[in-house]
C-alpha cells in the first residue's frame, strides 16, 4: 500500500518491518520521483525514524485522559499493518509533521517516540479533537483501500 502525501509517497506494504519500508520523493533539481529503502541507508542513520510508527502507539498511553487511553489500549495489540494502526500513524505523521523531517535535524537526533510525546502534550485541543483527526486518518485509509481493491486481503492479513 501507497500512501501519498504530495510529493511524498511512502510504501506501507512492508510496514511489519521498519528497515523496508520505503520513502518516495520527488528530487527537487531533477524533478523525478526516487525511492530509497530504510535499509539502504547509512548504518549512522538507520537508527533515525522519520515517521511515526504503529509500533510506538503504547508509548503515548498516558499522556492524556481517558478516552485517549482507551483509544491505545485498542491500537496497541493489533498488528503495525491493521488499517486501524496504519490510520492511528497516519494522524500521529500529520500532527509531528514528519514529513518535514530531515535526518540531521534536531528532532531526528531526540527521536520520533520524543517528538510524539511532544506533540501529544502540547496538543492544544481536547482528547476529543485528537480522536476526532484519528476517525478522519481512519475514514482515509478505508477509502484508500477501497479504492485500490486491497482491502479484503489487508484486512484478512490484519486479522
Amino acid at each position: 500500500m501507497i500512501a501519498q502525501f504530495g510529493k511524498k509517497a511512502i510504501d506501507m506494504s512492508l510496514a511489519d518491518d521498519y528497515n523496508n519500508v520505503i520513502l518516495f520523493c520527488e528530487l527537487p533539481l531533477v524533478g523525478k520521483m526516487v525511492s530509497v529503502a530504510m535499509s539502504d541507508l547509512p548504518q549512522v542513520y538507520r537508527k533515525y525514524e522519520l515517521l511515526f510508527t504503529p509500533h510506538l502507539i503504547p508509548e503515548l498511553r498516558d499522556l492524556r485522559g481517558e478516552e485517549w487511553r482507551k483509544l491505545i489500549d485498542y491500537l496497541s495489540p493489533l498488528p503495525e499493518t491493521h488499517p486501524d494502526a496504519l490510520a492511528f500513524a497516519l494522524m500521529m505523521i500529520r500532527l509531528n509533521s514528519c514529513l518535514t523531517c530531515e535526518m540531521d535535524s534536531y528532532r531526528a537526533q531526540r527521536g520520533c517516540i520524543l517528538c510524539a510525546r511532544q506533540s501529544v502534550i502540547s496538543f492544544k485541543g481536547s482528547d476529543r479533537e485528537l480522536i476526532q483527526r484519528y476517525e478522519r486518518a481512519k475514514k482515509e485509509i478505508n477509502r484508500y483501500l477501497a479504492e485500490s481493491g486491497d482491502q479484503e486481503v489487508s484486512l484478512e492479513q490484519a486479522a
